[in-house]
């Protein structure tokens, strides 16, 4: 699940972060990391490879922690 902020960071948009400065972007490779994690049936790299257009993507990348903490508040707000 995605926060409307990391949807905002997906499509390289800066947002401040509440404790100064801003949240970085997230990469393409961070981004194919939330896809196979939030969509794991729909997954095809061969698939993404063809209609990304950019040819082969690069290997996926694991979010830093501060995207992990926000994603687990934010669906604790979702659920709650």
């Amino acid at each position: 699940m995605l926060c409307g902020n990391c949807h905002r960071l997906a499509e390289l948009e800066r947002i401040q972060h509440p404790n100064g400065g801003c949240w970085p972007v997230l990469t393409l490779a961070m981004c194919l990391s939330l896809k196979l994690e939030s969509d794991p049936e729909n997954w095809d790299l061969a698939w993404l490879e063809e209609h990304h257009r950019i040819g082969k993507l690069p290997s996926r990348l694991p979010l830093p922690m501060a995207f992990l903490i926000e994603r687990s508040e934010y669906a604790n707000r979702v659920v709650a």
